[in-house]
């Protein structure tokens, strides 16, 4: 068996290794890789944008499994950019997968001898096809025929496989893409650079060693990322500030306590807010409703901790809208009405109290989450809006007229319902439930018309049954490994249910619509555990 020789240590590995198992150290077989990926990109990058976009989503194509449609025009569109080595290597695997076509051996012919050197038998050929004209006829009918053919199956694939780019990726570091978010005017994406989830990176955190994440900026439909600001952490809370094309998000201080800073969009020094967790901005990004957080040591904490709270920008005043343990503030799109979570603390001693006497009330103990609570802004008024305490993540429709809710059911939380109701809440009923596909759901999003929404379905992954999942050695650090997530589209009347297309990727998650609606992005997650962020036309 053919070997590589560790550059660092001396050890002997199999040609396909990436790495030295021994010392850690990069193999030659990963160097060239790498520098093959690095010519490969700055070709791309001087490329005409259109021609890059082509090549990489036929590229992907050709990843998922070789054609000789796909194999002809990447062949092609290297030639076009004197990239004659990829040109004749795509082309050759043209001839491998047809090899009784002599279209494409005289095709490869002419990439590797040149025009010239084909010219004298191009010329025969023609010359005896103009002598049997009607086979040529006929041979035009059948080539036609299959231009038809073509063009119909390219529609065809078009409809049930929307196009489909990748956003941004870090594959040369050990560095995730993750939680997608569209500007509001659609022409850029944030997102969250982040060190890829190891054990070892476990470890470092747990020792204060813990990497850099970045809040990250780049152009909707690709282009170079550009870091914006700095944090502690790997997801943390941001969001867009509506109406300046700015952005915020959460950091902490040396002492673990939570601030909301905004940023320009182009980067510059972070400006600090409030000390909150959790946070909504106004439609005119003027007020931000938010949960605070002040640590530990701060005096006002034990009286301020978890409380909701409207800021306004430009007096610089926060009104205190709750006591209770607040969560998921959401405005509603006219700006008049807050919907948020909350636990009402007399309420769950109660029922604590009650379980003390009558462990038949455990479960209630269990599954109490807490309900949706609605806050007019205008009479500054709070109203509940659910009793049963079984409530999160509220969400107004784009407008204004529905607010969509979570319900849970079990006491671990994972067997859920996606309710819609009036802001009132009236007329709740259920929109999605568990289903065939999907044991439960987690993150979803509003169509900015309101006619749909899209949600991250959760299931067990169909190539690892869940007994073998639990043995996982990631099992003990909180890896769902038996766990797949994928997107799914369903009306908000509840009719349309439907996964996706989908890249064959291992999951999808964090979705986010376009401020049009035409797109989504979104989370992918690979074999590896490497994340990357993509988007696709609906």
């Amino acid at each position: 068996m053919d070997i590589q020789i560790c550059q660092s240590c001396g050890a002997k590995l199999d040609t396909d290794a990436l790495t030295c198992p021994e010392c850690g150290a990069k193999t030659e077989t990963a160097i060239k890789a790498e520098e093959a990926e690095a010519e490969h990109e700055a070709l791309l990058s001087m490329a005409p944008p259109q021609t890059a976009k082509r090549i990489r989503e036929l590229e992907e194509k050709y990843a998922e499994g070789p054609s000789v449609a796909v194999c002809v025009q990447l062949s092609g569109l290297y030639k076009d950019l004197k990239a004659m080595p990829r040109a004749i290597a795509y082309m050759q695997d043209a001839v491998a997968l047809d090899p009784e076509n002599k279209f494409l051996k005289q095709k490869l012919r002419i990439l590797i001898d040149g025009p010239d050197a084909a010219a004298a038998e191009e010329y025969q050929t023609v010359t005896r096809q103009s002598a049997e004209s009607r086979k040529l006829v006929r041979a035009v009918g059948i080539a036609a025929g299959v231009v038809l053919a073509l063009v119909a199956a390219y529609f065809a694939y078009r409809v049930l496989f929307p196009s489909a780019w990748r956003v941004a990726a870090f594959s040369g570091e050990k560095m995730d893409a993750l939680q997608p978010k569209y500007s509001p005017d659609g022409t850029k994406i944030a997102f969250v650079k982040a060190p890829k989830f190891t054990v070892f990176g476990i470890v470092d955190s747990l020792a204060g060693k813990q990497e850099e994440s970045h809040l990250m900026v780049v152009d909707a439909e690709s282009g170079d990322p550009r870091s914006i600001a700095k944090f502690v952490g790997t997801r943390p809370e941001f969001n867009w500030i509506p109406g300046t094309g700015d952005l915020s998000f959460v950091n902490v201080d040396e002492t673990w306590k939570p601030t909301v800073y905004r940023v320009a969009a182009d980067g510059g020094v972070p400006s600090s807010l409030v000390n909150a967790r959790e946070f909504s901005w106004s439609p005119d990004g003027r007020k931000l409703a938010y949960v605070a957080d002040l640590g530990w040591n701060d005096p006002a904490a034990m009286h301020e901790n978890d409380a909701l709270f409207l800021y306004n920008t430009e007096t610089g005043n926060s009104f205190k809208i709750s006591a209770m343990e607040c969560s998921s503030p959401s405005f509603s799109p006219d700006g008049k009405k807050i919907a948020f979570q909350a636990r009402d603390q007399r309420r769950q001693e109660a029922l604590y109290n009650e379980a003390r006497y009558n462990p038949d009330a455990y479960d209630d103990v269990s599954n109490y989450r807490g309900d949706i609570y609605v806050f007019d802004v205008v009479t500054e008024q709070t109203v509940a809006v659910t009793d049963e305490g079984l409530f999160d993540r509220p969400t107004f429709s784009p407008d204004g007229s529905k607010l969509f809710v979570l319900g849970y059911t079990d006491p671990n939380g994972y067997e859920n319902s996606l309710f819609v109701m009036n802001p009132d809440g009236t007329d709740r009923r259920v929109l999605l439930t568990k289903g065939e596909d999907y044991e439960y759901f987690r993150d979803f999003a509003v169509s900015p018309d309101g006619k749909s929404v899209v949600f991250e379905g959760i299931f067990v992954n169909p190539d690892k049954p869940r007994s073998e999942s639990m043995e996982s050695p990631l099992g003990a650090i909180g890896g769902d490994t038996n766990y797949l997530a994928d997107l799914f589209i369903v009306g908000v009347d509840g009719a349309g249910l439907r996964r996706l297309p989908s890249k064959k990727f291992r999951s999808r998650s964090a979705p986010d619509f376009s401020p049009d609606g035409s797109s989504i992005a979104f989370q992918v997650e690979y074999v590896e555990m490497r994340h990357e962020i993509w988007a696709s036309k609906l």
